[in-house]
């Protein structure tokens, strides 16, 4: 699959429901990555964003072990995503924002 079909499924279940429900996602995540980004992992993130800019929703992201939150964003910076919910951030990540 390709990012961009990827991305139309995260959009029919954000627009139209999720699988044959009419029940309709507000937020597309928890999204992933492994200690090593595989590629894969990296086409769903892009999906994520793409998805999530076209909707306007929020795309929630998870690092393993606090690993990878620069790659993830730098996904993200390219897709122009604004809504964008990050867990587990880099330690790198938090003492910049602390200013340490």
């Amino acid at each position: 699959m390709s990012e961009d079909d990827i991305a139309e499924i995260f959009i029919k279940d954000l627009t139209v429901g999720i699988d044959d429900t009419n029940i309709k996602a507000g937020v597309i995540g928890e999204v992933a990555t492994s200690k090593v980004m595989t590629e894969n992992e990296k086409k769903v993130i892009a999906a994520a964003a793409i998805a999530g800019k076209k909707v306007g929703c929020c795309v929630s992201t998870h690092c393993q072990m606090g690993t990878l939150g620069h790659e993830q964003l730098d996904i993200f910076l390219k897709k122009r995503v604004c809504h964008l919910i990050k867990l587990y951030l880099d330690i790198s990540i938090y003492q910049m924002m602390l200013n340490i």
